[in-house]
C-alpha cells in the first residue's frame, strides 16, 4: 500500500497524483466549487474510486484545514475496491443501507468506508448495511459536516458532489488489515431524564417537557445559536455496564418543541446532559488510536473521524487531539474529518474514531 497527500487550495489541482491510484479519499469545506478540481483528479487518476464528504475540517497529517480540499490518494498491491452509492428517502434510509449492503456483498469482503449527508438518520443507514453484511465485515466512516452551518453537507462520488446521499466503498481481499478504534471522553452531569416522546432520531420530550425547552434553559444565552451550540451539550444514553451512548444535536424543529440528532433516541431511555474537559477528550484521542492498533500489524494508514462538537470545544487545541493519535500511529498516512456523527461499526457521536489500514 502506497499512500501520498496534497491540499487543494483552489478549484484546480495542479499536483501529479500517481496514475495507478486505486482509492482517492476527498475531504473539503462546503460551499466551494471544487468541480474543476475533481475533474482534474479524475483525468489523472482514471482507475481510481474518488470518495469523501464535506467537513468541519479536515485532517490531512498533524495538520487541520478548514478551507481547500484535502486529498489522500492510495495505491493497493492486493487489495480490490468497489464503490456502491445511493440517495437517501428520508422515510426509507434503512432500506437504502440495506440496498447498499447489498450492492457491496462478496466472498471476501473485508472492510466497508461509509460517507453520507449528515442530517440523516445515521442509526437507521447502519442498521441496514450491517444486516447484509453481517458481522464479520468492519464498517467506518463518518457523516458529512458543513461548518456549524448545518444547511448543505455533501458527499462526494466519482466527480459529483451529492447532497442527500451516501456513498459507501468495499475493501476486498486477505492482504488487507483494518483496525478500529473509538473513545469519546465526554462526562454526564445534570439528573437523569426520561425520554418520554421521540421517533427514531427525532426528540420531542424529556420528563413530558418539549426538548428544545429544556435545552434552552440549559444554554441560556447560547440558546439563539442553536443547533451549533448544542453541540458542546450532547445527550448521553444511559447503557447498563458501559459509557453512555452519544448522540449529537444536528438540527431544531420550532414549531414542534423538537429536536434532531445524528442518531436515534429510544422513548423510555434515560438520558443525560454531557460535557467535556480538555484533557479527557485528547486522551480519548490515544485510547481510540491504541484500540485500532493493538491487534494488527503498524498502520500504514490511519483514518481519523472526529465530532465536530470535540472542534468547537477544543478549538485552538484540536490539533492537540491529532497528534495524540498520530504519536501511537508511527509512520502511517493520517487523514480524515470533523463530522456530524462517526461510524466505528456503529454510529458514534462526539467520539475520536481511527480505523487503520495495513496491505502484508
Amino acid at each position: 500500500m502506497q499512500a501520498s497527500q496534497f491540499l487543494a487550495r483552489s478549484p484546480s489541482v495542479t499536483a501529479e497524483p500517481d496514475p495507478q491510484t486505486d482509492l482517492a479519499l476527498v475531504f473539503y469545506a462546503a460551499g466551494n466549487a471544487w468541480e474543476t478540481a475533481l475533474k482534474n483528479l479524475a483525468e489523472r487518476c482514471p482507475r481510481a474510486i474518488i470518495v469523501g464528504c464535506s467537513t468541519a475540517g479536515h485532517i490531512q497529517g498533524r495538520s487541520i484545514h478548514d478551507a481547500g480540499m484535502s486529498i489522500t490518494t492510495i495505491k493497493f498491491q492486493k487489495t480490490k475496491a468497489r464503490l456502491a452509492t445511493i440517495r437517501l428517502p428520508p422515510q426509507k434510509i434503512l432500506e437504502a443501507g440495506i440496498k447498499l449492503g447489498r450492492d457491496l456483498q462478496g466472498p471476501d469482503l473485508k472492510h466497508v468506508l461509509l460517507f453520507a449527508d449528515g442530517p440523516f438518520n445515521g442509526t437507521a443507514l447502519l442498521a441496514g448495511l450491517c444486516q447484509e453484511l453481517g458481522p464479520t465485515v468492519k464498517v467506518s466512516g463518518g457523516l458529512a459536516a458543513d461548518g456549524l452551518e448545518f444547511r448543505v453537507p455533501s458527499t462526494l462520488a466519482r466527480q459529483n458532489i451529492e447532497h442527500g446521499f451516501a456513498a459507501a466503498v468495499g475493501l476486498y481481499g486477505s492482504s488487507l488489515h483494518t483496525g478500529i478504534g473509538t473513545c469519546s471522553g465526554w462526562d454526564s452531569f445534570g439528573p437523569g431524564r426520561l425520554v418520554t416522546g421521540a421517533i427514531e432520531n427525532v426528540l420531542y420530550s424529556l420528563d413530558n417537557e418539549p426538548a428544545l425547552d429544556l435545552y434552552r434553559r440549559y444554554l441560556g444565552d447560547e440558546a439563539g445559536r442553536l443547533p451549533a451550540s448544542g453541540l458542546l451539550f450532547p445527550l448521553g444514553i444511559q447503557r447498563k455496564g458501559g459509557e453512555p451512548l452519544i448522540r449529537t444535536l444536528i438540527g431544531i424543529r420550532e414549531k414542534e418543541g423538537a429536536l434532531v440528532f445524528a442518531g436515534e433516541i429510544n422513548e423510555g431511555s434515560t438520558v443525560q446532559l454531557m460535557k467535556a474537559n480538555h484533557h479527557k477528550l485528547i486522551e480519548a484521542a490515544g485510547t481510540a488510536a491504541r484500540s485500532a492498533t493493538e491487534h494488527g500489524p503498524a498502520a500504514q494508514v490511519a483514518l481519523l473521524v472526529s465530532g465536530a462538537g470535540r472542534r468547537v470545544f477544543l478549538a485552538q487545541r484540536s490539533e492537540e487531539e491529532i497528534e495524540k493519535a498520530q504519536s501511537l500511529l508511527g509512520k502511517a498516512c493520517l487523514t480524515g474529518f470533523y463530522a456530524y456523527g462517526e461510524v466505528a461499526s456503529g454510529l458514534c457521536n462526539q467520539s475520536m474514531t481511527v480505523t487503520t489500514f495495513t496491505e502484508t
